[in-house]
């Protein structure tokens, strides 16, 4: 007979790890967020949709426009 075990963690992070995951999380959104809004232009337009290459060379202008993507960790 098979027994299945079972582990459960959780972690506690300290005030400094707090503030960079939602920095982090922050980041993601407004990428997230500026990407859907390009997405949805080129969509109105006509024009064919933007696979994940072509995105990734939208970050570096991003990060000029928004100084505080750079502090991302």
């Amino acid at each position: 007979m098979k027994r299945l075990q079972a582990f459960k963690f959780q972690i506690e992070p300290n005030g400094e790890q707090i503030r960079a995951m939602r920095q982090y999380a922050g980041n993601a959104r407004k990428i997230w967020n500026l990407a859907l809004n390009r997405q949805q232009e080129l969509h109105t337009a006509g024009e064919k949709f933007t696979n994940s290459f072509g995105m990734n060379n939208w970050l570096p202008a991003w990060k000029q426009e928004f100084s505080y993507l750079c502090d991302a960790l």
